[in-house]
C-alpha cells in the first residue's frame, strides 16, 4: 500500500496537518520540563518539515533531490474527552527510569493523535553513549496499536538547529512514524559506527545505498553508491534510466550522521503515502473531521495551571529535605500514624 518508485517531480502543493500530544514521563527530576520545550520542539518541527531551514549546505549533487514535506504538526487543544488542553501530559511514575513501552502512559487514540513521550532515559543501552529515541512504524501500529508512538530521552527534545545540523531526533523519528526506514535498510547495529550495510534497503530509490554512518559526516561516501541507477518503465512501457547520485546521501535525516539538513523527494513520496493509507490509521490523522475533534488548528486555550502537590509531616517548612517525597494529590488526607499538610507546588 506504500509508494517506493520516484520521479523528479512530485505533487508538492498540498499541505498535511498533524494533530500531537506529548506526555512527560517524570519523577520531578530534569525530566520535569517546561512548557516552553514543547513549544520549542513544535516550532522546530514545523521549520524543518515545511522546508523553511538553509539548505544550501547540501551537497550539489543531492539539490535536486531535496524532498518538501509540507507537513504542519499541532498540539491538540481538544482531548480525547472533548475537553480542553494544551496537548501536554504530565505524569509521575518511576517508569520514567528506562522502562519505555511500558513508559506510554496516557496514550491517546494513535489514530487521532500522535503520541510523543519523554522519559528520563531510554531503558536500552548503547556501549559508550546513549539511546536517544524511537517509533513506531505503521504495520507495527497496526499489531500493536498500544505502543504506537515516539518515545524519547528527555535530553533530545531540542536538538535541531545546531550549525551543521538542521533537523532534530523527533524529525527523525516522525520519519519511522511516517513509514520510512533509515537510509542504510532495515538493519540497525547500533554497536558499530556502521549501522546498515551495503546491501540493505530502504524502499526509496533516490537514496543510495549506503552502510550509513553513527556521528561524523563523510559527505562524499561512495563505498555502496557507484554506478547506482534505476531502470523503470515509463508511460510507453519502454525502458527508461533515471542515473541517481554515486554518493550516499549522509545529510539525509534518517541517516545517523551528525550533518542531517534534508529529506528526498523519494521520501517524501513515500511519507505522503503512508498519510493517505489506512496501514496502522495514519490516513485519520490529517483528515478533517478529526482535525475539528482534537482542536489541532483551534488557537490555544488560556488554561490555568493544574496545581501540584507535595505530601510532607506537618511540622516540616517548604523546602524542606523531606518534601522531595512526591505523591499525588488524592481523595484521602489522613494517613495512619503520619500527621501530613499539602503544600502547593505551583
Amino acid at each position: 500500500k506504500f509508494a517506493r518508485k520516484t520521479s523528479s517531480t512530485h505533487n508538492d502543493t498540498d499541505w498535511y496537518d498533524i494533530p500531537v500530544v506529548v506526555h512527560i514521563i517524570h519523577n520531578y527530576g530534569p525530566e520535569f520540563m517546561p512548557d516552553n520545550n514543547i513549544y520549542k520542539l513544535i516550532a522546530e518541527m514545523n521549520r524543518f518539515y515545511s522546508l523553511q531551514i538553509d539548505n544550501s549546505g547540501v551537497i550539489s549533487i543531492f539539490q535536486k533531490w531535496i524532498g518538501k514535506p509540507k507537513f504542519r504538526f499541532h498540539l491538540a487543544t481538544i482531548d480525547p474527552n472533548g475537553n480542553p488542553t494544551n496537548g501536554i501530559t504530565r505524569h509521575r511514575s518511576w517508569l520514567t527510569y528506562g522502562y519505555d513501552d511500558q513508559a506510554k502512559i496516557d496514550q491517546w487514540p494513535n489514530t487521532s493523535y500522535v503520541n510523543i513521550w519523554f522519559e528520563y532515559v531510554i531503558g536500552q543501552t548503547v556501549p559508550g553513549g546513549i539511546l536517544v529515541a524511537y517509533a513506531t512504524m505503521p504495520p507495527s501500529a497496526s499489531s500493536l496499536p498500544f505502543w504506537d508512538g515516539i518515545i524519547s530521552n528527555y535530553q533530545f527534545i531540542n536538538d535541531a538547529g545546531t550549525s551543521n545540523t538542521q533537523g532534530g531526533s523527533i524529525d527523525h523519528e516522525m520519519g519511522h512514524i511516517l513509514n520510512l526506514w533509515h537510509t542504510f535498510g532495515k538493519t540497525n547495529d547500533v554497536h558499530t559506527n556502521k549501522p546498515g550495510s551495503c546491501t540493505t534497503d530502504d524502499d526509496v530509490d533516490d537514496t543510495p545505498p549506503t552502510e550509513g554512518n553513527l556521528g561524523g559526516c563523510n559527505l562524499y561516501d561512495t563505498i555502496c553508491a557507484t554506478n547506482y541507477f534505476k531502470i523503470y518503465t515509463d508511460i510507453n512501457g519502454n525502458d527508461s534510466l533515471v542515473n541517481y547520485p554515486d554518493t550516499a546521501n549522509e545529510q539525509n535525516i534518517m541517516n545517523y550522521a551528525s550533518c542531517k539538513k534534508m529529506y528526498t523527494i523519494g521520501q517524501v513520496v513515500r511519507m505522503r503515502g503512508a498519510l493517505n493509507s489506512d496501514v496502522g490509521g495514519r490516513n485519520n490523522l490529517w483528515d478533517s473531521t478529526n482535525l475539528v475533534h482534537t482542536g489541532a488548528l483551534a488557537p490555544r486555550w488560556d488554561l490555568k495551571p493544574i496545581p501540584e502537590f507535595s505530601a510532607i509531616p506537618a511540622s516540616a517548612t517548604p523546602g524542606g529535605v523531606l518534601q522531595t517525597n512526591y505523591m499525588y494529590m488524592t481523595n484521602y488526607f489522613t494517613f495512619p500514624g503520619i500527621d501530613v499538610k499539602f503544600v502547593n507546588e505551583t
